[in-house]
C-alpha cells in the first residue's frame, strides 16, 4: 500500500505521466485540489499546458510515424483506403489549424484529429503552434472551472457545518423548551388530582 505522505511529497511527479496521457479531465480534478489546497494553482497550470501539448504531440507522431501502417494493414477492415488518406492530406493543407481548434475544443473528437494530423503529415510546427494557442486558454478554462467547483465545495462544508451548529442549538433549545412546558403541564395536572 501506497503511504499518503509519500504521495503528497511526490504528487507533482505523480500528476506529469497522469496529464500526458489524460490531460483535461486532469486538470479539472487538480483545479478542484487547489482549491482544497492540496497544490500550487500556478504550478498545476504550467504542468497541465505542458503535459497536454506533449500527450497531443505524441499522438501526432503516432499518427505520423505508425498510422500509415496500420492503415495499411487494417484499413479494409475499417473501410480507410489510400485515396481517402490523399483527401485527408489535402484537407490538413486548406483547412489543417481550423480542423486541430475543432478537435481540441471537441470532448467527442478526442484524439482522432491529432492522429489524423500526423497521418496527414501535417507541418509539425503549425502542429505544435496550433497546439499552443488553444491549450493555453482550454486548460485556464477547464482550471478555473474546477477551481470554483473546488471552492463552493469548501464553502459548503463550512456553511453546512455552521448550520448544522445553529440547527442542533435550534433543536436542544425547543427540546429544553418542551421538556420544561410538559414537566410543567405534568406538574400542573398531579396539583389537580
Amino acid at each position: 500500500m501506497i503511504h499518503l505522505g509519500l504521495i503528497l511529497h511526490f504528487r507533482y511527479l505523480i500528476l506529469v505521466p497522469l496529464f500526458i496521457i489524460e490531460g483535461p479531465a486532469l486538470t479539472f480534478i487538480a483545479a478542484i485540489l487547489c482549491a482544497q489546497g492540496y497544490f500550487e494553482s500556478s504550478d498545476i497550470i504550467i504542468v497541465a499546458v505542458i503535459c497536454n501539448i506533449i500527450g497531443d504531440y505524441l499522438h501526432y507522431l503516432f499518427g505520423r510515424y505508425g498510422g500509415i501502417a496500420i492503415i495499411e494493414k487494417w484499413g479494409k477492415y475499417i473501410h480507410v483506403t489510400p485515396a481517402q488518406i490523399a483527401l485527408l492530406e489535402r484537407h490538413f493543407e486548406k483547412h489543417g489549424g481550423k480542423t486541430l481548434i475543432l478537435g481540441k475544443l471537441s470532448v467527442a473528437l478526442g484524439s482522432v484529429p491529432l492522429m489524423a494530423a500526423g497521418v496527414a503529415k501535417y507541418s509539425q510546427w503549425k502542429f505544435l503552434l496550433t497546439n499552443l494557442v488553444v491549450e493555453i486558454p482550454k486548460t485556464f478554462a477547464i482550471f478555473e472551472f474546477g477551481f470554483y467547483l473546488g471552492a463552493v465545495y469548501n464553502k459548503f462544508n463550512l456553511y453546512s457545518a455552521i448550520y448544522g451548529i445553529i440547527f442542533a442549538a435550534v433543536f436542544i433549545t425547543i427540546s429544553i423548551f418542551i421538556a420544561r412546558k410538559s414537566k410543567s403541564q405534568l406538574e400542573d395536572m398531579n396539583q389537580r388530582n
